[in-house]
């Protein structure tokens, strides 16, 4: 598949737009814009896609966004800021993928945040430490990352922390001994990380 027609936006009741491993597909047609009732957009694999639709934020009713293998990715943040019934966002193997920031402005009910293999990803972004309601944060070879924010202690809901194969990482966060609903700890492959030092308050470890 190399095309798409135009008419998909007559689709108005679309609830599900899955394109994964279309190899060939460059673009996307313009009137996907129209795709309101959207719940979930996969774009997985598309590895020739150059980019994404021009008004990403007018699927209003999206809850998940997964994107994999989109190499001309570079910035996310004016893409998706108002999809504010996210709760599952993933992105994987983005080589190009520089900066979240801004991006989850306007997003509060996230409750998966998975980023892999965007090995040019420099920080996250400063306003994930508003979404209380996470139960997994999952980071995989981000091999630029240094830190992370100061605020994870505050994710009570979290159940799975995972930082593997994050090879700058030096530091975690203070208080994640706090996370007294964790079951799975990962941070396997993070060799410069300096020190793990922590009372945790759980027995599901």
């Amino acid at each position: 598949l190399i095309l798409l027609s135009n008419k998909l936006g007559n689709l108005i009741s679309l609830t599900t737009f899955d394109i994964s491993w279309c190899l060939s597909l460059t673009s996307l047609p313009n009137k996907l814009s129209n795709f309101t009732t959207l719940t979930a957009f996969d774009i997985s694999r598309c590895k020739s896609l150059t980019s994404l639709p021009n008004k990403l934020d007018n699927y209003i009713s999206l809850n998940s966004f997964d994107t994999n293998n989109y190499k001309s990715l570079i910035i996310l943040s004016n893409k998706i800021k108002n999809l504010t019934n996210l709760t599952s966002f993933n992105i994987s193997n983005c080589k190009s993928l520089t900066s979240l920031q801004r991006a989850l402005d306007n997003i509060n009910s996230l409750t998966i945040f998975r980023i892999n293999g965007c090995s040019r990803l420099i920080s996250l972004p400063c306003e994930l430490d508003k979404l209380t309601s996470l139960t997994i944060f999952d980071i995989r070879r981000c091999s630029k990352l240094t830190s992370l924010l100061n605020e994870l202690h505050k994710f009570t809901t979290l159940t799975i922390f995972n930082m593997n194969c994050c090879s700058r990482l030096i530091l975690l966060p203070n208080k994640l001994s706090d996370l007294t609903s964790l079951n799975t700890f990962d941070i396997s492959c993070c060799l410069r990380l300096k020190s793990l030092q922590m009372n945790w308050r759980t027995s599901h470890l």
